[in-house]
């Protein structure tokens, strides 16, 4: 018999601003993991001993069981460090711009106050976070990604002259760098509830992180996003693929107000562009609708892959999880 992997419902962060208080006592008894739990009254259940027997009966009747499996998501920690690593080590992001996995795991594991480690029986099923790219910007793992999104391997000459803005040393916008990568058999039905737990975070951070210079750096203008997606047969032939140079202003370099003219071409592009493209992950085809701009990132991936660069404004995130949760909880 076959079993598969399921989730119950998720938890809520510790970073709710209601909860601050409460989470502050936990971290100093060492303890801030919060369980995916199925109700309050959790502790009642009773049922493993009746889930077992029904597997049993499963097997014997070559029945399928579907299996409860308890994730929990937990605030990054130094001994995370090495299982980020790996996982970022073999995601598209390092592989396609060879940016640090080491470095930028990290950067990851060490940032509490923003992230969500997805775990199982003690192991780590998948991350996602967000770090400034200002703040770590001499940092050499993120340096190198800061050289890349001003490079021409941006294809979108406007997005690209826009980014050089925003992250420029002074003068800029606080941008920050969405990481994500999770195993192949991570239950989809908890990305949406892990995008929505980011965008707590941030919010929290932005009110309650310390010291001031903490929270200054971990409240986002900007997010980006690179994204793993694959082209149909006429991008080829439909030279440059990029995105338009996103809506309004875009402020620390990201240029004036537009026409409504730009606008519509702007946004004509950048619906071109995600017509082609085939998303390796659902979430971030549906950030990508939501997109300020995309572009196509010159440099290919195994299997004829390439990135798609995003950049999206923090709320972005809350906005698209509605979405996700009608795709991948039903």
């Amino acid at each position: 018999a076959s079993a598969a992997a399921s989730a119950t419902t998720m938890p809520r962060r510790k970073r709710d601003t209601a909860e601050a208080e409460a989470a502050a006592e936990a971290a100093a008894a060492g303890s801030n993991d919060e369980e995916v739990s199925g109700g309050e009254d959790e502790a009642e259940d009773s049922g493993d001993s009746s889930d077992e027997a029904d597997l049993e009966m499963a097997q014997a009747d070559g029945a399928e069981k579907e299996l409860q499996v308890e994730f929990i998501f937990t605030d990054p920690a130094e001994e995370d460090t090495p299982y980020v690593r790996s996982l970022l080590a073999g995601g598209s992001l390092c592989t396609a711009t060879g940016a640090d996995a080491a470095g930028l795991a990290a950067t990851v594991a060490n940032q509490v106050e923003v992230g969500t480690m997805i775990k199982a029986d003690g192991a780590l099923f998948g991350f996602l976070s967000a770090v400034s790219l200002q703040r770590h910007r001499a940092d050499p793992s993120v340096g190198r990604l800061i050289s890349l999104l001003g490079s021409d391997r941006v294809e979108d000459g406007p997005l690209r002259q826009r980014l050089a803005g925003l992250l420029a040393p002074s003068g800029g916008a606080n941008v920050g760098l969405l990481l994500s990568e999770r195993m192949v058999n991570t239950p989809v039905q908890l990305v949406p509830h892990a995008v929505e737990s980011l965008h707590l975070d941030l919010g929290w951070a932005a009110a309650n992180a310390e010291p001031a210079a903490e929270r200054a750096s971990l409240t986002f203008e900007w997010l980006v996003l690179l994204a793993h997606v694959t082209l149909d047969a006429q991008a080829g032939a439909e030279s440059g693929g990029a995105g338009g140079s996103g809506g309004g202003s875009g402020g620390g370099g990201g240029g004036g107000k537009r026409s409504k003219k730009q606008k519509r071409a702007a946004g004509s592009s950048l619906s071109s562009l995600l017509g082609r493209a085939s998303f390796a992950r659902v979430e971030e085809e549906l950030l990508a609708e939501g997109a300020e701009a995309v572009s196509l990132v010159r440099g290919g991936l195994p299997g004829g892959g390439q990135l798609l660069l995003m950049l999206l404004r923090p709320e972005a995130l809350a906005a698209a999880v509605p979405a996700m949760r009608a795709v991948m909880c039903d």
